[in-house]
């Protein structure tokens, strides 16, 4: 999270009111309290819909006492030349595709997942805890891998 807005929030993700922006090591972080979530959607580049599957890594940085969830939100885009954007956008599921339980420190954590053909996704990150719980999440990077 190194890109904020003029409203001070991440460029290019979605966070709800249990979310803030901290200053952390040498960039910005997001402070999570239970219940709060952020999502980013990858309708574009590499990962932009594809009539092939994707395998893809997903890597954080989390710390904090409480749950750490990863969710894939599955949409699929059909051309349609009546449409305001030409398209039409079905959203599909999303179902978790990883979680663990935080330490007070921080750690790295990883998953993979496979975007299906004709699919793309958004990656959400939700955290639950304890009542006054929170959790610092940083250094987020999806990355497409070899087959």
């Amino acid at each position: 999270i190194e890109v904020l807005t003029a409203q001070g929030t991440p460029e290019y993700w979605s966070m709800n009111s249990n979310c803030s922006i901290i200053k952390h090591r040498t960039g910005h972080a997001v402070k999570l309290t239970t219940g709060g979530w952020i999502y980013q959607l990858l309708a574009g580049g590499e990962l932009a819909q594809s009539p092939a599957e994707r395998k893809i890594k997903i890597t954080f940085r989390a710390a904090g006492k409480g749950v750490m969830k990863v969710y894939a939100m599955r949409y699929n885009d059909t051309r349609n030349g009546k449409a305001r954007h030409r398209y039409t956008r079905k959203f599909l599921s999303t179902p978790e595709i990883y979680q663990t339980e935080l330490t007070g420190k921080q750690q790295s954590y990883s998953c993979q997942y496979t975007i299906k053909p004709n699919e793309w996704i958004g990656v959400r990150f939700a955290f639950t805890g304890a009542k006054g719980a929170t959790a610092v999440l940083d250094d987020i990077a999806v990355t497409k891998t070899e087959k």
